[in-house]
């Protein structure tokens, strides 16, 4: 439980991973901070350990105490209360220690410990720190004591105690776990092949049932190979080419393709829950769900997904993203919706229906609708899996055919926007932008096609979400307040403009200047640049190329990210990139800081990161001219000629 916006302080509870145990309070009420875990017990069912800190300003909060009675009855309180008694080696008793006095002679708690003072200061010392509990744990507390100050002369003295209850362990996970760094994979080769050459070659594999076996047979082969020779060992940088399992494989995913059937197996996900930063944990929103799928059926999709991106690329299907750029104009606005659980809203039946009218081949339609069909997964929460339900609309999350699946889902969402307005897609971002001379008339315009996309989610069920959708606007003029700003209503919802907004991690500011994506990029690489600092260090004799390479994938990436728009930005701009990228490569070859720039970039044979950017702009403008995106192409040209 931290104090927001103070550093240290609040209250912590820690526990052993191996222990079952599950968080039942967190907060702070009229100065009480207090946190509470219930702890699954073998002689008990539960009990319940909470820390309390009660500032010296505030009031015990009473009703804690009957609020943790209520929840269990055996519990135990330990925290720095603040409370002093006379007759517990206090020099006098304080208001809250008359509180105490009054919870002690109810019989609700017991003190476990002596009289001894808990806190230390020059010539005061006091008990401000307590250990109680309930009734019924009396007899299982022992060995409580109070030690000396630890590292200081004065504050606070540690408190421990023993209880003598065994608590249930947690259960083990239902996931496999390998070290795989340390496998033998001469062995493992070995094993795969003694495995695999069981399987009598002689069996067709004419229906489903055939598949299903085939495809376990596969499966176990590999997890008692896996099993066998992925103890601890020393590592090796050998590779291996399982001829073997090739084989097998091409022919398991040859008749999966022409059957058009995918294993049972392979379309069941065991489900893990991260939650996300600063979210609240108790909201289930708060958590991203991490799908754990069959590495066989991904190997599969993959090469499905490259067949199908070709035939879409043929047909034309997949959607153009940019056609006409923002006008010079006096206003321009661009609106970014967020569409909640975009993957998780597509229609199975629908999606079936766009591949049959997109006249795909048949082995891929056949394969695509089994892989819809019947799928399945698991929760797991605190190594527990949960009952299998079925997925009965959405893509699988984590599939590598889920994104451009949904793509297919959504090309004729622009058809319902108005031409006055552009429309920009990338997986599930959608964004509208509009140009206008006039502030009524840009919002007007823009209204309208925003009513337009609604509309189009509502006949699909998708469902847009206005608290995360947001707009900026962009005016010659970015100081000047007008009287009336750009508002459009999403879900009778208005939205009003911002001064900056993230879009595919690239901080757009309404100046169009880039100096917040500056900061952003600053404020992200710092810990890189330590961490390059310190391998630098640490390393015996440091090898430049090993650290160069790590500069390019741990540092320059951040630095270059959304290159196009950066390469647009002013000398400023540009300078402090240049700047954030020599501190990099310092740190990396453990350079001082007055080392010459130039004989940096000599010694290492790399480009200073204007030039970098402006050989990366060479390769979207091919892409662009590929794939006939004139307006794309143009775009990136002008900006290449502007910086040449």
């Amino acid at each position: 439980n931290d104090r927001v916006g103070k550093p240290g302080s609040g209250v912590l509870l820690a526990s052993n991973e191996r222990i079952k145990c599950r968080e039942i309070i967190n907060k702070t009420t009229h100065k009480n901070e207090i946190i509470a875990v219930q702890i699954e017990m073998l002689l008990y069912k539960s009990i319940l350990i909470s820390s309390i800190y009660v500032a010296p300003t505030a009031k015990i909060d009473m009703n804690i105490f009957q609020e943790l009675y209520n929840i269990n009855n055996n519990y135990i309180i330990a925290g720095d209360l603040n409370a002093t008694l006379s007759e517990m080696g206090s020099i006098k008793t304080n208001a809250r220690g008359k509180q105490l006095q009054v919870l002690l002679k109810e019989g609700l708690i017991e003190c476990v410990d002596d009289d001894s003072t808990t806190f230390e200061k020059n010539d005061y010392e006091a008990k401000l720190d307590w250990i109680l509990r309930s009734q019924p744990l009396t007899s299982f507390i022992t060995n409580v004591k109070t030690h000396p100050t630890i590292g200081t002369i004065n504050g606070h003295k540690p408190l421990t105690f023993d209880i003598q209850i065994g608590t249930e362990p947690k259960p083990t996970s239902p996931r496999l776990s390998f070290n795989f760094k340390a496998a033998k994979w001469t062995k493992f080769k070995t094993k795969l092949d003694q495995q695999l050459i069981l399987w009598n070659n002689d069996l067709s594999l004419n229906s489903p049932l055939d598949i299903e076996d085939y495809s376990m047979f596969i499966t176990n082969s590999i997890m008692l190979a896996t099993q066998e020779v992925v103890p601890t060992s020393t590592p090796t940088r050998k590779s291996y080419t399982l001829k073997l399992l090739i084989q097998h494989l091409t022919k398991l995913f040859n008749q999966i393709l022409k059957q058009g059937y995918i294993p049972t197996k392979w379309k069941t996900a065991n489900i893990i829950l991260i939650m996300k930063p600063k979210k609240d944990k108790k909201h289930p929103y708060s958590y991203r769900p991490i799908s754990l799928l069959s590495c066989l059926g991904k190997l599969l999709e993959k090469i499905i997904k490259q067949r199908l991106m070709v035939e879409l690329e043929r047909r034309h299907i997949l959607p153009e993203h940019q056609n006409r750029l923002l006008c010079a104009r006096r206003h321009s606005a661009v609106i970014l919706f967020d569409i909640k659980a975009a993957f998780d809203s597509v229609w199975h039946d629908t999606l079936i229906y766009k591949l049959n009218d997109f006249r795909l081949p048949k082995y891929i339609i056949n394969y695509l609708t089994s892989f819809l069909n019947n799928q399945t997964a698991s929760i797991e929460i605190e190594n527990v899996l949960s009952r299998q339900f079925n997925l009965k609309i959405g893509t699988p999350q984590g599939s590598p055919l889920s994104p451009l699946l949904y793509i297919i889902y959504t090309p004729d969402s622009k058809n319902e926007i108005p031409t006055h307005t552009e429309h920009g897609l990338f997986a599930d971002d959608t964004a509208l932008w509009k140009s206008s001379n006039t502030m009524t008339y840009l919002s007007s315009r823009l209204q309208k096609s925003v009513d337009a996309f609604e509309s189009w989610c509502k006949s699909w069920k998708l469902k847009l979400q206005p608290t995360k959708t947001e707009m900026i606007h962009f005016t010659i003029h970015p100081r000047k307040k007008f009287k009336h700003q750009v508002e459009v209503k999403v879900d009778n919802t208005i939205i009003k403009p911002l001064d900056h907004t993230r879009y595919l991690d690239v901080i757009i500011d309404k100046r169009l200047n880039w100096r917040r994506h500056l900061d952003h990029i600053e404020t992200k690489i710092a810990p890189r640049i330590g961490l390059l600092r310190y391998l630098s260090r640490t390393a015996y004799e440091p090898n430049i190329r090993t650290m160069i390479n790590i500069f390019k994938s741990r540092a320059r990436t951040i630095i270059i990210y959304g290159y196009p728009v950066l390469l647009t930005a002013d000398q400023y701009v540009r300078n402090r990139l240049q700047i954030i990228q020599n501190k990099a490569l310092r740190a990396a070859l453990g350079l001082l800081i007055y080392t010459s720039v130039d004989y940096i970039h000599k010694i290492i044979n790399s480009p200073k990161i204007t030039d970098y950017a402006t050989t990366l702009l060479k390769q979207p403008i091919q892409i662009a001219t590929a794939n006939n995106g004139i307006a794309l192409k143009k775009y990136l040209q002008d900006i290449l000629e502007r910086i040449s």
